[in-house]
């Protein structure tokens, strides 16, 4: 059996309960989730969706730089 490890973010409360609401309509658990966000990773071998900095008009860069810091 693989060793296990394990994971904490800190997110806002309010994308946490939006996020769990969409894995209960799934059928997943938010562990199941990140888990498969995970897999996703290493089967992409990066980011499993598109990112670049059009993604990012219309935010500044502080909530972006925060993000990164707590992530």
């Amino acid at each position: 059996m693989a060793e296990i490890a394990r994971i904490s973010i800190s997110c806002d409360k309010e994308l946490k309960e939006s996020a769990e609401e969409i894995f209960k309509i799934l059928g997943l658990s938010t562990n199941a989730a990140v888990k498969l966000f995970l897999q996703a990773v290493v089967r992409e071998q990066g980011i499993p969706f598109r990112m670049d900095v059009r993604d990012m008009r219309g935010t500044s860069p502080e909530p972006n730089e925060r993000m990164m810091q707590h992530g």
